[in-house]
């Protein structure tokens, strides 16, 4: 039996088409009017993560905006989750990231990518 196919993104739109520019890679193009608001196309991400500086504004997991804590504080909000130092929206969100991927990057140590962006002057992420 061959293994199943890995999903497809979804599209929306039926006519777009995908082009090679010669200075910038591969690229979608419109052929027809796209409408302010219309879902073209929707997929999961490969990889993401936010950045040092929004780390602790949004969660690790699905990246959506947390309540500030002016908004805990007025009971508007519930605090986030915190892991190690990471913060997730919600269990599903931290329970999600668990099963697929955060407990594996848990293990790793990532001193030598540090030392090696500190040497040659480089910035991650």
């Amino acid at each position: 039996a061959s293994a199943p196919a890995a999903a497809a993104p979804k599209s929306h739109a039926h006519h777009l088409h995908a082009v090679q520019f010669k200075d910038a890679g591969r690229g979608l193009v419109a052929a027809r009017d796209i409408q302010y608001g219309e879902v073209l196309l929707t997929e999961q991400p490969f990889v993401c993560c936010p950045s040092l500086s929004n780390r602790k504004k949004v969660c690790y997991h699905c990246l959506k905006v947390l309540p500030t804590p002016q908004q805990q504080a007025a009971g508007a909000a519930e605090p986030p989750l915190s892991s190690r130092s990471h913060s997730f929206c919600s269990s599903s969100c931290l329970s999600t990231a668990q099963a697929a991927y955060y407990s594996l990057e848990c293990q790793l140590s990532l001193e030598q990518l540090e030392r090696h962006c500190e040497a040659y002057g480089e910035v991650w992420p």
